[in-house]
């Protein structure tokens, strides 16, 4: 009866201790961007005792390797060396279910460091964030002088904006076109507008005093510089 009591016990505390989850704080020692994993050293300590008689000593927590990093779509964090972030351990193994999507055995191994799972960066106390931090619907970056912020009426935009292909606003999709397309266009234009202008004025006779000649003469003064040195101006706002 006494075994069967004692078995009971156990398995009461395992199932409570099953539906535990802990978490800790831990630096950064390295991460793989690539491969979405991270070597941390978890700030904590275990006490240590080699013998009955032996004073108890704390010793820090080994660091953890290959650690996995919890991520959302279209989201992929940038740790660098000495981030402190948040690490969840599971109460059980988790990397046959990640692996597999099959279930698990939840009475192995239970909250055991080695599963462990970065939820995301925390900031220190002294960490003084810049007021637009407080702005709803906004995105940053690593850098908390580029970031998004999707307004009621408008995206805007600080730093740099690359776009590929076409942008569309309001209903009408455009294409975007390089300075090189644009030198070329505006070139070509010069090149039919001479043209025709230089072929109407120099057929039309002139009132008064030389004629069409006069015409001629006018038409080759026309000078309008669009050249490509001149046109780049639109890229670099220079001159």
């Amino acid at each position: 009866m006494s075994d069967k009591f004692n078995q009971a016990i156990i398995d009461g505390i395992k199932k409570i201790m099953s539906q535990v989850e802990i978490s800790f704080v831990a630096k950064i020692i390295s991460y793989d961007n690539q491969k979405m994993t991270a070597e941390i050293s978890p700030l904590l300590k275990k006490d240590t005792q080699e013998n009955a008689t032996a004073p108890i000593v704390s010793t820090p927590v080994p660091n953890i390797k290959d650690v996995r990093i919890e991520r959302s779509p279209g989201m992929r964090p940038d740790y660098k060396a000495g981030d402190l972030v948040k690490v969840v351990v599971s109460a059980n193994p988790i990397d046959e279910a990640i692996e597999t999507g099959l279930p698990i055995n939840i009475g192995q191994h239970m909250f055991n460091l080695s599963f462990c799972t970065i939820t995301g960066r925390v900031n220190p106390k002294t960490f003084t964030a810049p007021s637009h931090y407080s702005n709803a619907g906004l995105i940053l970056s690593e850098d908390p002088n580029f970031y998004i912020n999707f307004k009621t009426d408008q995206i805007f935009f600080m730093g740099k904006g690359v776009f590929n292909n076409n942008i569309e606003v309001k209903g009408n999709t455009r294409s975007f076109v390089t300075y090189t397309e644009l030198n070329a266009a505006l070139q070509a234009f010069k090149t039919a507008y001479d043209a025709a202008i230089g072929t109407i004025l120099s057929t039309t006779t002139q009132v008064g005093a030389g004629g069409g000649t006069g015409w001629a003469a006018a038409a080759s003064a026309i000078a309008i510089d669009i050249s490509a040195a001149k046109t780049d101006n639109v890229k670099t706002g220079a001159g």
